[in-house]
C-alpha cells in the first residue's frame, strides 16, 4: 500500500500565510480555547484533546487537555494528515493503520491508538490545523460525538476570527484616535493662530489710527513751513493735533498692557467656593475620563472675597488642568486631585493638590514665569496669567512640594473689606 506524504499541503504557502495572519502561534492560554477542548474531552470521553496549529515543520498545540507537550514535530503529527481532508479523519486503531503503525507518537508517548481530528478550515478555506480528541485505547466514535466535534472545530475558528476582528477593530480605535488627536491638535493651532491674527489685526487697527494721523498732520505742518510766508498759526496747530493723536496712541497701548497684565474689571464680592463648584462641575466628564479622584475640603461659612468673576474662574480652570496634566503620566498610584479652601481673618486661601510626579526643586520658582513651560507643545502661559491675575486682585501664588509625591499649588486672597472694599 502507498502512505499518502502529509508534509505538506498544495496551497501549503498561502496555507502558512493564513495561519499567521491570527497572530496567535507562541500566545499563552487563553480560556475560550480551553473551553472547547474540554467540553470536547468530556462529550467524546477521551482523556487527551488537542486544538493543533500546523505550522511549516510543528504542530503547536494552542489548547491542550491530559496532554503535557507544547508541540511535537509535524513529520509525525496525525494532525498533518487530518488537514488532507476536507472532514474529520477517524484512526479507530492506530497500530491497524499503515499510516501510523510505525509511528513514535504511538509507539511511545502518548501511545495513540484512537485518534479523531476535525480539521480548522478558515473562511477563505485554508486548514491551519485540527481540533483532535486522542485516547490510549482502541474505540469507535458516533455520529453524534463526530458531530459535535465538527462543531466545536467552527467554534474555535470563529473564536480566531474574533480575534482578528477585535485585533482590527482596535487598531481602527488607535488610528481613530490618532487622527481625532491630531485634529484636536490642529484646531486648537488654529484657534490660537486665529485669536492671535484677530488680536494683531485690532491692535494694528487701533494703533494705526492715531499713528497715521501724526503722520499726516506732520506732513501738513512741513507743507506750512516750506511756504514763502509760513502761517505759524496753522503749524501749531498741526503740532497740536500731533501731541493729542500721540497721547490717543499711548492710551490703546496702556488698555492693551492692561488687558494682557489680566487687571481685574467690574470686581464683586464672590463665594470662592461656588467658583471651586462651578469648575468642578464644568471638568467633571474629563477628570472622570482621567481617572481621577476628586476630593474637596471647602470651608464652611467663608468670607467673600472682591473678584472679577470670568477671571477668578480661569485661575481654578487653569490650577485644575494643570493639575490634571501632571498626573496624566500616574501609573503607579491613585490620581487623586484636592481642592481645598480655608478662611482667614483677612484673607481666603485655596490649595490644589495633586498626586503627580512633581515639580523638579530647580523649577520651583520658575513656574510662573511667562513662556517657562515643562510640556511638550505647552506655551508656558497658563501659570504665568494665573500669577498675573491674583497679583492684579492684590492676592498672592505659589507652590510647595506634597508629601509624599506631587505638587501643592496655594492661592491667597483678600476678603472683600479686607483694604476698605465695600
Amino acid at each position: 500500500m502507498v502512505i499518502e506524504n502529509a508534509s505538506s499541503t498544495s496551497n501549503e504557502a498561502k496555507r502558512l500565510e493564513a495561519l499567521r495572519s491570527y497572530e496567535i502561534l507562541d500566545t499563552p492560554p487563553e480560556a475560550a480555547f480551553d473551553r472547547i477542548t474540554k467540553i470536547a474531552s468530556l462529550v467524546m470521553e477521551a482523556p487527551i484533546c488537542l486544538i493543533s496549529l500546523i505550522d511549516a515543520d510543528r504542530q503547536w498545540f494552542k489548547s491542550r487537555q491530559g496532554l503535557d507537550a507544547i508541540e511535537t514535530p509535524r513529520n509525525i503529527a496525525f494532525c498533518s494528515h487530518a488537514i488532507m481532508q476536507d472532514d474529520v479523519m477517524i484512526v479507530s486503531d492506530a497500530l491497524e493503520d499503515l499510516r501510523f503503525v510505525d509511528n513514535p507518537l504511538v509507539l511511545g508517548d502518548p501511545a495513540i491508538r484512537f485518534y479523531a481530528g476535525a480539521p480548522l478550515k478558515t473562511p477563505s478555506g485554508y486548514k491551519i490545523g485540527t481540533l483532535c480528541l486522542i485516547d490510549r485505547k482502541p474505540r469507535k466514535a458516533t455520529a453524534s460525538q463526530i458531530e459535535c466535534l465538527r462543531t466545536l472545530a467552527h467554534l474555535a475558528v470563529e473564536e480566531m476570527e474574533l480575534r482578528i476582528a477585535g485585533r482590527k477593530a482596535l487598531e481602527e480605535l488607535r488610528s481613530k484616535q490618532r487622527e481625532l488627536s491630531k485634529m484636536r491638535h490642529e484646531l486648537e493651532q488654529t484657534r490660537r493662530f486665529s485669536a492671535m491674527g484677530e488680536m494683531s489685526a485690532s491692535i494694528a487697527h487701533e494703533i494705526n489710527q492715531p499713528l497715521a494721523a501724526v503722520v499726516t498732520n506732520a506732513q501738513a505742518g512741513l507743507r506750512w513751513l516750506e511756504t514763502a510766508a509760513p502761517d505759524l498759526n496753522e503749524v501749531r496747530s498741526s503740532l497740536k493735533r500731533i501731541v493729542n493723536d500721540g497721547y490717543r496712541a499711548s492710551t490703546v497701548l496702556a488698555s492693551i498692557r492692561a488687558f494682557f497684565k489680566k487687571g481685574p474689571s467690574e470686581a464683586i464680592p464672590l463665594d470662592i467656593n461656588e467658583i471651586i463648584q462651578e469648575i468642578i462641575l464644568l471638568l467633571q466628564s474629563e477628570l472622570e475620563s482621567q481617572e481621577i479622584l476628586v476630593k474637596t475640603e471647602l470651608g464652611n461659612s467663608l468670607p467673600k472675597v472682591l473678584a472679577e468673576r470670568a477671571q477668578l474662574q480661569q485661575v481654578i480652570f487653569n490650577l485644575l488642568i494643570n493639575a490634571a496634566e501632571a498626573m496624566s503620566t500616574t501609573k503607579d498610584r491613585a490620581r487623586v486631585l484636592r481642592v481645598k479652601s480655608v478662611g482667614h481673618p483677612s484673607e481666603v486661601v485655596v490649595d490644589v493638590e495633586d498626586t503627580g510626579p512633581g515639580i523638579d526643586p530647580n523649577n520651583m520658582d520658575r513656574v510662573f514665569e511667562s513662556l517657562f513651560t515643562t510640556k511638550s507643545g505647552g506655551m508656558g502661559m497658563g501659570l504665568s496669567i494665573c500669577r498675573s491675575i491674583i497679583e492684579a486682585h492684590g492676592g498672592r501664588i505659589w507652590v510647595t512640594p506634597s508629601t509624599p509625591y506631587g505638587s501643592n499649588f496655594h492661592v491667597m486672597l483678600p476678603i472683600a473689606g479686607a483694604s476698605g472694599e465695600s
